[in-house]
């Protein structure tokens, strides 16, 4: 293969992945054990943790964590066979036949990655002509277990591993709007893809939470005014983007082509790994502005793109591969049996409790970012009044199978949102308790120096001191 192919291949992946645009049957369990609070016990959530791999996928913490919330992970902005341009762009026969191995594909991927649900958003070509069940991927022979609300079907439990579940909502994704979490098909078709007030509204009367994506197309002040929930925080379509354009997608082809290269091919990507100042400038003008948004990460796989397997024979476009680069954690009240459901998921979402983690640099233990407002504790995305004093407080995470010792550097950042961007008003490599005194929107950030992955980057060792971002947590928002 000539490293012309490969680059027109790369090409490829990079405008397909988004370019245009265990409990009842009403949810998931996040299991017992752990406990609420400060978060004294949180340790034994992480009990059954193997020791770290780059193998190793782990599930979500078993059972509430700090201040009794589940911490539940997931996809949001994840295609399946119904997109028309999934599955190498003929996801479907003429007679309407999913590509077996295709769907075979999507399904091993979501459950390898061991997320609790995924959040489709199919394109609307294909999508709204797809009936419910049927845009749920529902398959009763597979043990698939329908939510029902109203004596129709809302979300799909389709079984994994171990006796775990993962939830499948249905959605689309056009160049206008990406709502989630749809119950029903909107009336008229073009409600997916009108950015108007009316749309949105129809979208939301029918469960939906309403985002776009690829927030490179918009200014801060659209995101503050139009009426949506929220917008991503990433995009791997822009990332990728960005590594053609200054040229680091060079050294990622050399280790394609270099049957030599020991890079472990779960990290095939990791050298192009960076941050979009365009998404981090309007994510922050837009709260400048005095919006609430929730911010997400999107995957937006589409396994349609690079069939050019890695040194696993596996292709570097697989579900698999992409679910496992990064994860949206939703934050969601526990309840005395710790169940769970798609309402559940989308009402964390709205709310804007959310963090995103890049789990291809590790999987996060014990992330937290809270608000201490006089003497109460305020979650992630709520209000907190100067008036009655304002502590923001970040606990500094460590990475999942690994013992003490062999921790990486990481680094906390607090910022705050400008109309210039984000400006850091603390630091530090501890957990952070900072007393604020202006007015604005305030994240939390966490940064790693993955010497951890040293054994696995072959001739990409310097990438092991290299500072990368690994955990942006949604907003807290400050008042007088």
């Amino acid at each position: 293969m000539s490293r012309l192919f490969a680059l027109m291949a790369l090409c490829a992946l990079m405008v397909a992945v988004g370019c245009d645009g265990n409990a009842s049957n009403a949810g998931g369990s996040a299991g017992s054990g752990g406990s609420g609070g400060d978060g004294g016990e949180r340790d034994a959530r992480y009990d059954d943790d193997p020791d770290f791999s780059t193998d190793v996928t782990y599930p979500s913490p078993v059972g509430p964590g700090p201040r009794g919330l589940l911490d539940v992970r997931g996809l949001i902005h994840e295609h399946s066979p119904h997109s028309h341009d999934a599955c190498d762009n003929n996801p479907k026969d003429e007679d309407g036949n999913f590509d077996a191995q295709c769907l075979v594909d999507f399904y091993e991927g979501l459950c390898s990655s061991q997320h609790d649900f995924v959040m489709l958003t199919d394109h609307p070509t294909h999508f709204s002509e797809v009936p419910f069940p049927e845009a749920l991927l529902y398959d009763e022979e597979r043990g698939d277990q329908l939510v029902m609300r109203n004596e129709l079907p809302a979300a799909n439990r389709v079984p994994c591993q171990d006796s775990r579940h993962a939830l499948i909502l249905a959605g689309s994704e056009s160049s206008a709007l990406m709502p989630v979490g749809i119950e029903a098909h909107a009336a008229d078709p073009s409600a997916y893809s009108t950015l108007d007030a009316d749309s949105v509204s129809e979208l939301e009367a029918l469960g939906g939470v309403v985002l776009v994506s690829h927030t490179e197309g918009y200014s801060a002040e659209s995101l503050a005014t139009l009426p949506i929930a929220g917008f991503e925080m990433y995009n791997l379509h822009a990332n990728l983007q960005n590594s053609l354009d200054d040229g680091t997608a060079g050294d990622l082809l050399a280790a394609i082509l270099n049957p030599n290269e020991k890079l472990h091919p779960d990290l095939a990507l990791l050298p192009i790994l960076t941050e979009d100042p365009v998404y981090l400038e309007t994510w922050a003008g837009a709260l400048a502005l005095g919006a609430h948004r929730v911010t997400t990460m999107g995957t937006d796989a589409h396994r349609n793109s690079l069939d050019f397997p890695l040194s696993d024979g596996e292709r570097i476009d697989s579900w698999r591969r992409m679910n496992r680069w990064f994860s949206n954690h939703l934050l969601l009240p526990a309840n005395d049996s710790n169940l769970w459901n798609d309402l559940d998921l989308k009402q964390a979402l709205r709310d804007g409790r959310l963090y995103g983690v890049f789990e291809l640099l590790g999987y996060a233990r014990d992330f937290d970012f809270f608000a201490v407002v006089g003497e109460q504790d305020v979650e992630m995305a709520s209000t907190a009044s100067l008036a009655a004093g304002v502590t923001l407080r970040v606990a500094l995470p460590s990475v999942r199978g690994l013992d003490d010792a062999a921790q990486p550097p990481r680094t906390l950042r607090l910022l705050r949102a400008t109309s210039n961007g984000w400006v850091e008003i603390a630091q530090g490599d501890g957990d952070l308790s900072v007393t604020v005194d202006t007015p604005g929107a305030y994240r939390a950030e966490v940064r790693i120096q993955p010497e951890h992955l040293r054994p696995y980057l072959g001739s990409f060792t310097d990438l092991a001191e290299s500072n990368f971002v690994w955990i942006y947590s949604n907003a807290i928002y400050v008042t007088e």
